[in-house]
């Protein structure tokens, strides 16, 4: 994946990850410390940080590179509460973090028991609860919503920030 974002094609493109700093930089870092420490063509990386917390995080390889900011540095609430404050059209769905696991993977069967999710009321869960539920779907259809959403607050933000102050989100990295 990393590879493919260092392409000249998304020169000058900043991605963003919200929490990033507090969730996915750990497995980004891991990934990329073991690559360097077992390939001669390494990332070289450099970053931003904030209460010792990476929010930007630059990733050059063979003199491109891509820049992964922490859209949680301007937009400090959950995905969740941003989508349905900015009203967009996709909204961060349920996924049962304590289902997967490694011999869950290829999980088809019912719907998980509701224990195995974070904050989901019996009435949400109701709405998700199958008969024959496929974890591999299951988890796609997450994240895709996950991304569009962020996607789509972010542009809604970025207008706003743009209409109030004059100024874009990607000129800046925390509120």
């Amino acid at each position: 994946m990393i590879d493919e974002l260092v392409r000249p094609k998304y020169k000058n493109i900043t991605f963003y990850c919200h929490n990033f700093s507090g969730y996915d930089v750990v497995f980004i870092l891991k990934v990329l410390s073991k690559y360097n420490d077992s390939n001669k063509d390494k990332y070289v990386l450099s970053t931003i940080l904030r209460d010792e917390k990476i929010i930007k995080l630059k990733i050059t390889k063979d003199k491109h590179s891509v820049n992964i900011v922490d859209s949680y540095c301007i937009l400090s609430d959950s995905l969740s509460n941003l989508g349905k404050s900015f009203g967009v059209d996709t909204l961060k769905s349920h996924f049962s973090y304590t289902f997967a696991k490694e011999n869950t993977l290829f999980y088809i069967g019912p719907t998980p028991s509701i224990s195995y999710y974070n904050d989901i009321s019996q009435r949400d869960y109701d709405t998700i609860n199958q008969p024959i539920w496929y974890l591999r779907d299951e988890t796609i259809k997450y994240l895709h919503n996950d991304l569009v959403c962020l996607h789509e607050v972010l542009i809604k933000a970025n207008k706003q920030l743009f209409k109030d102050y004059n100024v874009s989100m990607t000129d800046n990295f925390t509120i």
